[in-house]
């Protein structure tokens, strides 16, 4: 009986650790143009940048890069996805998710 509640009570908090509440913020530079790509459009440029996160996510470590990149590449349909790979899951998981990865792809067209 023992057992099976030491069972339960390490999956249920491996849950609770292995949750956050990420967000990442994107954004268009002021005064431009820039229209939403749809997923079925190929994309002629490319980037992954990893966002830090502290305290399961409260916390934003990385400032937003998203405008700059936008700017820096003159792109003017873009599209984003935030996801956590595999290499986010063994950061978090080494860390407990008190400091805490996720990465960002950020797709568009001149």
């Amino acid at each position: 009986m023992l057992r099976k509640f030491a069972v339960v009570l390490a999956v249920v908090g491996t849950c609770f650790l292995a949750t956050g509440c990420y967000s990442v913020r994107m954004a268009a530079p002021g005064n431009s143009d820039v229209k939403v790509m749809s997923p079925a459009k190929s994309a002629s440029f490319k980037k992954s940048q990893m966002n830090w996160f502290a305290l399961w996510g409260l916390v934003s470590l990385t400032p937003d890069k998203t405008e700059n990149v936008i700017r820096e590449n003159g792109l003017t349909e873009v599209r984003t996805e935030t996801k956590t790979t595999f290499l986010d899951a063994i950061i978090n998981g080494i860390i407990f998710g008190i400091v805490g990865v996720n990465t960002t792809v950020i797709e568009g067209n001149k």
